[in-house]
């Protein structure tokens, strides 16, 4: 896929001139703004830190992502404690699900995915039992960077709702639907006030080079 590319040359240039002006952007155009593509900080955010400790290489990406993985089922094993039947089933089901197989290999971003969701399994799941605010502030925080990159995440704010307000409409429901809304939504009020970067998105696009 194309994406592999823009992501390699994203991390490339990232990792060669830091986040000064630089050139990487879509139809070989002159970013903007800062070194990034038209996927804008996405690789530099997830992969960034595994280049600065051990290098770029081609395999840098699907090994960051092997990493990933398993830190977030090693979250999900620590904080939910399933019994061993359990976690040999969901080991299987990941291991044939389709797209895991399909992208597994490949420099794509999806495998952070599935990380992501087990990170945030863990925290909410732990939250359900022991009602931990670390653990609801840290599955907010699983959203939220989750959103950074793919904003369709903010689904994933209503469980959150649900489990604080254990599943019962009234005020503490309303309060933490706002307070999710206003995680979403206020980056993206900010951008419109902006001509040039009217959202979120076409901000991302712009740090690449990617709006004319």
């Amino acid at each position: 896929w194309s994406d592999e590319l823009d992501y390699w040359r994203n991390l490339f240039t990232w990792d060669a001139v830091g986040l000064r002006t630089g050139y990487n952007g879509l139809l070989e155009e002159f970013a903007r703004v800062g070194t990034l593509g038209a996927h804008g900080f996405t690789a530099v955010m997830l992969y960034g830190w595994f280049v600065k400790l051990f290098g770029l290489s081609y395999h840098t990406i699907v090994i960051c992502n092997a990493v990933w993985v398993s830190l977030g089922a090693a979250a999900y094993c620590a904080l939910i404690r399933p019994r061993p039947a359990r976690a040999a089933l969901l080991a299987l089901c990941l291991m044939l699900y389709a797209p895991a197989v399909l992208y597994c290999a490949s420099s794509m971003t999806e495998m952070f995915n599935y990380a992501l969701m087990l990170f945030y399994l863990a925290f909410l799941g732990a939250y359900w039992r022991g009602r931990s605010p670390w653990m609801l502030l840290l599955a907010c925080l699983t959203v939220t960077v989750g959103c950074l990159y793919r904003i369709t995440y903010f689904l994933l704010f209503i469980p959150v709702i649900l489990c604080y307000a254990r599943m019962k409409p009234g005020l503490r429901m309303a309060v933490a639907a706002l307070v999710a809304a206003g995680v979403i939504n206020t980056p993206e009020y900010w951008l419109a006030n902006y001509d040039t970067f009217p959202s979120l998105d076409l901000l991302l696009q712009a740090l690449g080079g990617a709006v004319k």
